[in-house]
């Protein structure tokens, strides 16, 4: 079995956003988009994309084991496991969080200009996390059948560290 170490180092919080880098092994893969730390709230699937986005939090910085996940709807992504009052928390492809995020961390390139919503810049998310899936698995553009994955799955144990909270955010009030 080989062990893989994906690191979300987290590096610029904002009242609607949190930017930080993303690495496997050590090595740097792109960068990520969250939303903001806001106490661990989970996202309300009774409530609309723009109420979420307004109250959706990161998770907890913690060590996490991960998950390969696929399905003809979302791709290749990676789940972390055991997050706290949280489920199917993703690493993914995806550009924007109010259309592309529940909860979940998006990796690519991020733009962020002076009052404007930091996004992912198009064209570079699948790319990452094509990089970032590669990095973790190898070549994955061979596998065929539900077998083939779980060996894959199955021959690599994945770790994720997810690293830096905003001043404050451990407070006890």
């Amino acid at each position: 079995m080989v062990d893989a170490v994906v690191s979300v180092h987290r590096r610029q919080h904002g009242d609607t956003f949190t930017i930080g880098d993303l690495f496997v092994n050590g090595r740097h893969i792109g960068q990520t988009l969250e939303y903001p730390w806001r106490g661990n709230t989970a996202w309300d699937s009774t409530q609309s994309k723009g109420q979420n986005f307004r109250h959706v939090s990161c998770v907890r910085e913690g060590i996490y084991r991960a998950q390969l996940r696929t399905d003809n709807n979302h791709g290749v992504r990676l789940e972390l496991l055991g997050t706290a009052g949280r489920t199917v928390i993703e690493i993914h492809a995806g550009n924007t969080l109010i259309r592309d995020s529940e909860g979940c961390i998006l990796c690519g390139s991020v733009v962020h200009a002076t009052g404007v919503e930091p996004r992912i810049l198009p064209g570079t998310s699948r790319f990452t996390r094509d990089r970032f899936i590669q990095a973790i698995f190898g070549d994955l553009s061979s596998v065929k059948n539900p077998s083939e994955w779980a060996t894959k799955m199955n021959s690599v144990h994945v770790t994720v560290k997810v690293i830096g909270m905003p001043p404050g955010a451990w407070a006890v009030r």
